[in-house]
């Protein structure tokens, strides 16, 4: 998935909690967040770094310092655009939180683990480690993949240990539980008989 279409779909469902999201969509999503977060955030701090300078500069200069309604009236620009900021990444933020519980939902984890973060030091870490695996193939109790392709699981293959010539042992080809009981009650009742 693309950046702009992860980040465009992560923000057209901010509040569905349910599904899965690949790593693809999580990442972009998180990367494009992050950037335009750290971006806003710069253009929110403008107006109170214009001022230090200002009243830095002023002051090396051997003027007087400013007084304390001017320092408010260069602050007011700050203050306004961190409402600005705080307003528009309200949405982007609850997107965030969305697209990590689906991505927990991905690796068939609950969106409950979110919230692993609250432990300090090791909360953060088990959260990264459990949003860097790759997710289920298959099916999980999630859903289907995302994009609906369905891919099988890879099942496990029987490993033969037969000597050349050997006879192969019917017990390497049983791969489910209901097999294995069904192939044993068989002996058992040859066994029995014979």
């Amino acid at each position: 998935m693309s950046p702009v279409a992860a980040t465009v779909t992560c923000l057209k469902r901010p509040f569905r909690f349910r599904g899965r999201a690949s790593r693809s969509e999580f990442w972009w999503f998180t990367l494009t967040y992050f950037a335009l977060g750290t971006l806003a955030s710069i253009w929110a701090m403008m107006p109170f770094v214009e001022t230090m300078v200002a009243a830095q500069t002023n002051a090396l200069a051997g003027g007087e310092p400013m007084s304390e309604p001017e320092l408010l009236r260069l602050m007011g620009g700050f203050t306004a655009r961190a409402w600005i900021v705080t307003l528009l990444l309200v949405w982007p933020m609850v997107s965030q939180i969305a697209v990590t519980i689906r991505r927990l939902h991905d690796i068939d984890r609950s969106g409950w683990w979110w919230w692993i973060q609250l432990v300090p030091f090791v909360g953060y870490i088990i959260l990264l480690i459990l949003l860097v695996m790759r997710g289920d193939d298959g099916d999980n109790r999630f859903g289907p993949p995302k994009g609906g392709a369905r891919r099988k699981r890879a099942s496990p293959q029987a490993v033969r240990y037969t000597l050349p010539g050997e006879a192969p042992n019917p017990l390497d080809a049983v791969s489910g539980a209901e097999a294995l009981r069904a192939l044993r009650q068989e002996r058992m009742e040859k066994n029995a008989m014979g």
